[in-house]
């Protein structure tokens, strides 16, 4: 029986067209089910989503998924690191919890970030869905406070409430700020990190951390007065005095996280976590 399918110079031809880099660009799309022609992402700018080039190879940690993988000449694309859900508060007792608004999806990661006094210790990070927590950043120790980055990978689905417990009197108030986010490694996604703090000027710097994989999530965290999300990052979760920004890349290489403040003093962390 003879082929009814296009000839091979017009597959070639019109691939050629659906992959370009400017093929789609600007064209609407949706954040729930829209997927764009690589190497275009779904991405949300002044209330609109549309087909947009990143570049040097990055993408916003707020893309919109794709349905699954995208496939170019036969080989499935890296699935999409994203934010999913953020909740933050302050407290001055020595517990603090923060309940997800929505439920927490099986095989996502959950987050947690939080700066409290240098004269008390932590005493446990837990939360009602029985998840195991490690801490990857911390104690950093800076201008008085110890500031830590922790992870919980492929937690338990379902509805989540995240508790951390100090030791110690607490004599101030304490942050604590917690992230959903999928497209990770389902296992040990953390690969590096770095932190920096000062005691005057506007300008936070994480300093550098080099990256292992090529698809990875740059999460920063920053404690200062009015912290502010710095160049190339999204502002994710904030309290008056924390912050947690980020940014996604495809390429492995030495990372730096940035953000900027009222004068004063400042601490910023950055963590790398590896995609799917």
């Amino acid at each position: 029986m003879r082929s009814t399918s296009p000839a091979p110079a017009l597959l070639a031809a019109a691939c050629a067209a659906c992959y370009s880099p400017t093929a789609h660009e600007g064209a609407p799309c949706s954040s729930a089910s829209d997927v764009c022609p690589f190497p275009q992402t779904c991405q949300l700018s002044d209330g609109q989503y549309t087909c947009t080039t990143m570049p040097d190879g990055e993408q916003p940690a707020d893309a919109a998924p794709s349905d699954g993988p995208r496939a170019i000449d036969g080989a499935a694309a890296t699935p999409v690191i994203a934010a999913v859900q953020e909740v933050a508060n302050s407290s001055t007792a020595p517990g603090n919890s923060l309940v997800f608004p929505q439920q927490v999806q099986a095989g996502d990661s959950i987050i947690v970030c939080f700066t409290f006094p240098s004269h008390m210790m932590l005493g446990s990070i837990d939360d009602s869905l029985a998840n195991q927590y490690t801490a990857v950043v911390g104690p950093a120790l800076a201008n008085g406070y110890n500031h830590y980055i922790a992870i919980a990978s492929s937690p338990a689905a379902g509805s989540d409430t995240v508790t951390v417990t100090l030791s110690g009197p607490v004599s101030a108030g304490w942050e604590l700020l917690a992230l959903e986010y999928t497209g990770l490694a389902p296992t040990d996604p953390f690969d590096a990190s770095a932190y920096a703090s000062g005691s005057d000027g506007s300008a936070m710097s994480s300093g550098s951390a080099s990256t292992k994989s090529a698809h990875e999530l740059l999460l920063a965290y920053g404690h200062s007065s009015g912290p502010m999300a710095g160049s190339g990052y999204t502002a994710r979760d904030s309290t008056d005095e924390s912050l947690v920004e980020d940014h996604v890349v495809f390429a492995t290489g030495s990372y730096t996280a940035t953000a900027t403040t009222s004068p004063g003093i400042w601490t910023l962390l950055l963590a790398t976590f590896a995609g799917r």
